[in-house]
């Protein structure tokens, strides 16, 4: 069978070979060039796999974790440090100054 080329580089598949191959709408082919041919294979299409592709792997849990337990340290820090900058004025100390206060 033989078709053309349009004017907007389209090629259409004759009806017969659409049914022959088993392809309905949605189907997705995979369209190679084999020296002076093309070739049209099936392909199955995974949706979740594109998605994977385009969005960064999740941390794992013991990241997680890991970066939980790091901010908790470094608020610990500075919440010591405000305390100790507090106890250095000479101001009136307030109960929740001392650093034991909020452990």
């Amino acid at each position: 069978m033989k078709s053309r080329v349009s004017e907007d580089g389209r090629i259409e598949i004759p009806p017969e070979l659409i049914e022959a191959a088993g392809l309905i709408e949605g189907t997705w082919i995979d369209i190679a060039v084999d020296g002076e041919s093309i070739v049209i294979r099936k392909t199955a299409h995974d949706p979740f796999e594109e998605a994977k592709k385009q969005k960064p792997e999740a941390p794992s849990l013991s990241d997680l974790v890991q970066r939980h337990k790091d901010k908790q340290s470094r608020a610990h820090s500075e919440f010591d440090q405000k305390i100790q900058e507090a106890g250095d004025s000479d101001e009136e100390h307030r109960p929740e100054d001392h650093p034991d206060f909020w452990r």
